[in-house]
């Protein structure tokens, strides 16, 4: 069995591990909302939780461990690379500095949008249990709740994320032909699931820019992560070839 095989297979396992751990942790939930508690059912509860966060630390992992044996593999096949650039410290500077405060001020987004969602559901719940007024009411204080927690989640990410690439002197980036590895991170632009949906270069933080997303999941279960990658100076006329080659990845919108 080869280790594409093997990692698929342990994804499997762990999944349906997950699904049973956390489905017992929920009937656990459900009977002591209804038949009262009880010490074992607590202890079931307790220790269902407790294996499915080992679970899913253990499935991070070993996707980790995944991405960073394909990166190695690409890395060790040069013939595949389109190019490589090399970010000069400081011009990658200037973009760590201008990325965080672009991240800075997405995270009002997040926070609307965590907080308007959640908190129309709460007003909807308790619009049968209380008056109009007090639903509201509840209504509003649960988005200010939840704004804040989407907000100040979202800079506690950013400044995580500055924080990692703020230590590195200069930034890197290999292109292969379905991968980009920017600063030892595997971004698939096609195939294993991912599909490559817009690429193109703007202007932005006082320098030109690719910028590209990419989605993954089928059907509803969809997610579209958004990168940016500086191009060093003198790297405009392979910024203009990754441009053409990367748009012939877009599949036809229909």
């Amino acid at each position: 069995m080869n280790s594409k095989s093997r990692f698929t297979l342990g994804i499997i396992v762990l999944t349906v591990l997950l699904i049973g751990f956390f489905t017992v942790a929920l009937m656990m939930g459900m009977f002591l909302s209804i038949k009262g508690f009880a010490p074992e059912r607590l202890g079931f509860l307790i220790i269902s939780v407790g294996l499915g966060f080992v679970t899913l630390r253990k499935m991070i992992s070993l996707n980790k461990k995944e991405t960073r044996s394909r990166v190695d593999a690409v890395v060790k096949d040069h013939h595949e690379f389109i190019t490589e650039w090399v970010i000069a410290p400081s011009q990658w500077k200037t973009f760590v500095t201008e990325k965080l405060a672009f991240d800075l001020k997405e995270s009002n987004g997040y926070g609307y949008t965590l907080g308007g969602i959640l908190g129309v559901i709460s007003g909807f719940v308790f619009s049968n249990e209380y008056a109009i007024e007090m639903a509201l009411l509840i209504g509003a204080v649960a988005f200010l709740f939840f704004f804040f927690v989407g907000k100040y989640g979202a800079l506690v990410v950013a400044k995580k994320k500055f924080g990692k690439l703020e230590k590195l002197e200069q930034g890197e980036v290999h292109f292969a032909k379905e991968v980009i590895i920017f600063n030892e991170k595997l971004i698939i632009v096609s195939g294993f699931g991912q599909t490559l949906r817009s690429f193109a270069k703007e202007d932005r933080f006082g320098m030109n820019l690719l910028t590209f997303t990419v989605q993954t999941g089928f059907g509803h279960r969809r997610n579209t992560s958004q990168f940016m990658i500086p191009i060093p100076l003198g790297g405009q006329d392979e910024a203009d070839k990754l441009l053409n080659y990367y748009a012939s990845l877009i599949p036809n919108q229909i």
